[in-house]
């Protein structure tokens, strides 16, 4: 598993700067995020896992640790939303805490569908597949997640508690996002002291596998299914990109790696019947850098 980090921090044309830290600090975030799968907020989410093909961020406020989860391939963003992901927080402190979300969850718990609209009868007959339907249902039907480890939040909740938020959506470019905000008292407890939120917390993250029978054969032309009981199917293969360079990571060391943004130039074939995971260390920022 590699992590690459973008470069982000431009001082002279042509250099950059880089911690050598493999500790990365989190985004101090000036404004409350909206939880609503979407990255305004963002900016460009500075780290990229080539395992599970996801582009993420991490950031806080005096109050609230944010993460987003950006795919932009058919097949990361078929085995993601057909799958689901498990999201950790683990700290290894003098209190020990280690709590879980799972959001997206699997789309067995999660009966999505692409059903076309009964006027269009004619698309209807010929299984036409209707991406706007399918992520529209999609986005609907995932309005609960499960959660676990937290102060006082457990089980199935919904996605817009008041202590842990999540949403999903699709942006203009068609990349699937996935927004989580946790209040840092539902996470490091109610009483807990200015010291302990500085602690290093390790990030994990998992994809689940698809079952075999729903993953197409690596390095054909797999159809990747995006519906339900009803849904309908789209195509897409992934081709070599070769875009890679050695560099040095913002807030990390390690080597620069393009991201995926063509769905169409993915060197890394993302195996579909396979967990795919990765963990990333951190603290939270202080406000004051």
């Amino acid at each position: 598993m590699k992590i690459s980090f973008l470069l982000l921090l431009l001082v002279y044309p042509g250099m950059y700067v880089c911690a050598q830290d493999d500790v990365s600090t989190a985004k101090w975030m000036l404004h409350p995020v909206i939880v609503d799968g979407r990255s305004n907020e963002w900016g460009s989410l500075n780290f990229y896992d080539d395992q599970t093909q996801l582009n993420f961020g991490i950031a806080n406020d005096s109050n609230t640790i944010y993460l987003c989860f950006q795919t932009t391939t058919d097949p990361s963003q078929s085995k993601l939303t057909r799958a689901g992901m498990k999201v950790t927080l683990i700290t290894k402190g003098k209190d020990k805490r280690e709590a879980t979300i799972l959001f997206p969850l699997p789309q067995n718990k999660q009966v999505v569908s692409a059903v076309i609209p009964q006027d269009d009868s004619s698309a209807a007959v010929h299984g036409v597949f209707n991406k706007e339907t399918f992520r529209q249902n999609y986005i609907a039907h995932h309005s609960t997640m499960h959660v676990s480890g937290f102060a006082t939040v457990s089980g199935e909740v919904s996605t817009k508690d008041s202590l842990i938020q999540a949403a999903v959506n699709w942006d203009s470019a068609s990349n699937f996002i996935c927004e989580i905000a946790i209040a840092k008292k539902e996470f490091f407890g109610k009483n807990y002291i200015a010291k302990e939120a500085m602690e290093s917390i390790t990030l994990g993250v998992e994809v689940n596998a698809l079952p075999k029978s729903e993953s197409p054969g690596e390095g054909r032309n797999p159809v990747y299914k995006t519906g339900g009981t009803h849904g309908g199917e789209i195509k897409g293969e992934g081709r070599p990109d070769g875009m890679r360079t050695n560099g040095n990571g913002f807030n990390g060391g390690g080597k620069y790696q393009h991201p995926v943004t063509d769905p169409m130039t993915n060197e890394n074939k993302i195996s579909l019947s396979k967990k795919s995971s990765f963990k990333q260390k951190f603290v939270l920022s202080s406000g004051s850098n």
